[in-house]
């Protein structure tokens, strides 16, 4: 049995077809209507005349064919409209919910809603015998007139949450990954993030500080103070050496007229063994006969010594030693063992206050803004030339023997940079040196008089 039921279903839309083609036929051949049967023909006229309330086959193959093969009288249609919210009044309305069904019929209705312009607009929509919820989307405003929406039922619970002050709200966490980050106003100062002990150990070995457990030959940074002609420099050192170790120091200040400044005298200390290497200081000679003296060094805490290898890994600091000349020089000659040459470098009186002024400002500086000392870029002999070159500009050229301390007196030699009236550079070494003098007039009142003796 049911396998007799699709052949039965394709018998009875076989015969339906036939009916149908017989209509749609009396349809597009009207001149066949004289020979149809007068009495079927008005039995399917009034059978078809409205085909929703036909409950045969026909009828649902009506349905069918108007519904999906878009086939029959247009008219039929629009007598009986499918969707119980078309209204007459508003066809374009309906356009728009079915733009397939009436493309084709361009005389009775138009493409487009800009043929009547003010039809919609002028008609209430109370009027078009819409649905509720078609009026309600009716009634929203477009873009161009959109009015601030109605205000919108605040619950009971919400009332609660907003009386409660903004400050410390109850039970109320704020999400941090939502809640962005309020902006700094300009100017304002931010509050330093605290940092790890790992960090400030860090931070104190690998940056230049002013605050360690100096050695007391270096605990203090010599500063000055100009006004006007004159410049008092604080922190002058006076240290009376018994070994190199065993040591007395004191730190005086004086004042000094720069109009009374009227020489410059480079000290060479050559290392014993290297004599390539060497340790270069400066002394400034006055009208009344005071010197004194300026050692750019490697700043020593309690336990260092000098490394050249720790120089260059950013071991020590800079420090400007300004101090009595004995001070300088003594510890090499009586304590160190070292040979000392002294010469007197030829500049002017103007350049000599230059010199002297721009060390001044460099020994300020490193005392606010210390750096490290650095074995061949920020040593004794690197800083010294600049100042040499600030105060006379191509001073001293820039070669090989800048990089050895140990040739520099030779360089300056060559350069006419040495006063002497040695016609050799050799001799004019062997007169340079001062380690006799400087033993045998170390205790008077003499001393720098008598180990320049042999440069006047």
């Amino acid at each position: 049995m049911l396998r007799c039921l699709p052949i039965l279903l394709i018998l009875l839309l076989f015969f339906s077809g036939l009916e149908g083609c017989a209509q749609r036929r009396s349809t597009l051949f009207p001149e066949n209507f004289g020979k149809q049967n007068t009495q079927n023909t008005a039995a399917r006229q009034t059978q078809s005349s409205n085909p929703y309330q036909s409950n045969s086959l026909a009828g649902f193959w009506e349905k069918f064919k108007q519904r999906m093969l878009k086939v029959g009288a247009p008219t039929d249609r629009r007598q009986q409209s499918p969707h119980p919210d078309y209204s007459p009044n508003d066809p374009w309305e309906y356009l728009q919910d079915t733009p397939g069904d009436y493309q084709q019929d361009q005389q009775w209705f138009p493409q487009t809603p800009q043929d009547y312009p003010d039809y919609i607009e002028q008609q209430p929509v109370s009027e078009r015998n819409l649905s509720p919820i078609r009026q309600v989307a009716a009634n929203l405003p477009t873009g161009e007139t959109a009015t601030t929406p109605p205000e919108r039922t605040v619950s009971a619970q919400q009332q609660i949450l907003a009386s409660f002050p903004e400050e410390t709200p109850p039970y109320f966490l704020p999400n941090t990954a939502q809640t962005p980050t309020p902006k700094q106003p300009v100017g304002a100062k931010t509050q330093p993030k605290p940092r790890s002990a790992l960090v400030q150990a860090l931070e104190k070995e690998y940056k230049p500080l002013t605050d360690r457990n100096w050695i007391p030959n270096h605990s203090r940074q010599a500063t000055a103070v100009r006004n006007g002609d004159f410049i008092t420099i604080r922190n002058i050192r006076n240290t009376t050496y018994r070994t190199a170790t065993d040591y007395t120091t004191s730190y005086s200040e004086a004042t000094y007229p720069l109009a009374e400044l009227t020489s410059v005298d480079l000290i060479e200390v050559p290392f014993k063994g290297l004599p390539s290497v060497a340790h270069v200081e400066i002394s400034f000679g006055f009208a009344d006969g005071r010197h004194l003296g300026v050692s750019v060094e490697a700043r020593y805490e309690v336990g260092e010594s000098y490394d050249p290898l720790g120089g260059v890994c950013n071991q020590f600091e800079l420090i400007y030693v300004i101090a009595d000349e004995r001070d300088i020089i003594r510890i090499n000659t009586d304590i160190n063992r070292n040979d000392v040459y002294l010469y007197r470098l030829n500049l002017t009186q103007q350049e000599v206050r230059t010199m002297f002024v721009d060390i001044m400002n460099r020994a300020n500086k490193l005392a606010a803004q210390p750096e490290f000392y650095h074995t061949v870029k920020n040593n004794c002999t690197s800083n010294i030339i600049d100042h040499i070159n600030k105060s006379k500009p191509g001073a001293v050229p820039s070669e090989y023997r800048t990089l050895f301390p140990g040739y520099l007196d030779h360089l300056l030699y060559d350069v006419k940079l040495v006063a002497t009236e040695a016609s050799t550079f050799k001799e004019a070494r062997t007169l340079a040196k001062i380690n006799s003098l400087a033993q045998q007039y170390g205790d008077t009142e003499y001393f720098s008089a008598g180990i320049r003796q042999n440069l006047y």
